[in-house]
């Protein structure tokens, strides 16, 4: 339960901070790689990914019975 409101909250924070930050800051993104800023909006982009398909996978899962393997 609580990986689900973490997820939910990161969804949140993506849509409202990080998608206008990256349209902000296009210009600077060369600047900013050595800083680690493409591992960080690359894992904000794969956790989005994975609360977009959580509802796929847990579905799938509650159909094959082993919907404590994904949680």
């Amino acid at each position: 339960m609580a990986n689900i409101i973490i997820r939910i909250l990161s969804l949140i924070f993506l849509i409202i901070f990080a998608y206008p930050l990256t349209l902000l800051l296009h210009p600077w993104w060369i600047l900013m790689q050595p800083l680690g800023a493409y591992d960080l909006f690359s894992n904000m982009i794969n956790e989005l990914t994975t609360i977009m398909h959580l509802p796929e996978n847990l579905s799938l899962s509650i159909q094959t019975g082993q919907w404590w393997w994904q949680l």
